[in-house]
């Protein structure tokens, strides 16, 4: 690599980091607690220690499930049959009808990996460069992979294009998947265009 360009590169994404916080507004921290404590089913915190902790205890005790987490991008409410939408998915529709569908969860973001890094860390995006490309979470960095794993979980990320895109194969493989299949590994699909198939 050109190291002039590295530490200009560098610099440069230090300025957009210091930047990001003009993105977002102000918030009185007891009005922040006092919200996110409204929207838990717990009622009683620890206010010095852990003051936004919630924990559920697991109420199934049946046989393991399959866990398939289906990352659409743009596919809003509106064309999704189950939803109240248009009835344009009929294979998701019946997929949400046979398994477990949470229909408040949201992944937003600017781009594409800015929802993967939510979904599969539980970080949010922020104006700043992505977690995912970020060159200290290529390994250590909590996901989801990591906790199904230690219950005894196969993890398996499944993507359309080429998995080094926004360097998801890197940072998956460093943080808990054990398997990556990528647009070279499908065998005659039955579309392919610019963004994989």
């Amino acid at each position: 690599l050109n190291s002039s360009y590295s530490l200009l590169f560098a610099v440069n994404n230090m300025k957009s980091e210091k930047s990001a916080e003009q993105f977002y507004g102000k918030m009185d921290n007891q009005k922040m607690l006092d919200l996110v404590r409204a929207s838990s089913t717990k009622i009683d915190f620890d206010p010095t220690l852990l003051p936004t902790m919630n924990s559920n205890p697991a109420t199934y005790q049946g046989k393991r499930k399959n866990l398939v987490i289906l990352l659409q991008e743009s596919l809003g409410a509106q064309f999704v049959g189950s939803l109240g939408g248009l009835p344009l998915t009929p294979n998701l529709d019946e997929l949400m009808q046979e398994g477990w569908q949470f229909t408040q969860m949201y992944a937003t973001g600017t781009r594409s990996v800015r929802g993967i890094e939510a979904v599969t860390t539980g970080f949010p995006p922020s104006p700043s460069r992505a977690v995912v490309k970020l060159s200290k979470s290529q390994t250590g960095f909590f996901t989801i992979a990591d906790l199904l794993k230690e219950q005894g979980y196969h993890t398996q990320f499944i993507y359309g294009g080429e998995a080094n895109f926004d360097n998801m194969k890197t940072f998956f493989f460093g943080n808990g998947f054990d398997q990556i299949v990528e647009e070279k590994n499908y065998t005659n699909p039955g579309f392919v265009g610019s963004w994989g198939v």
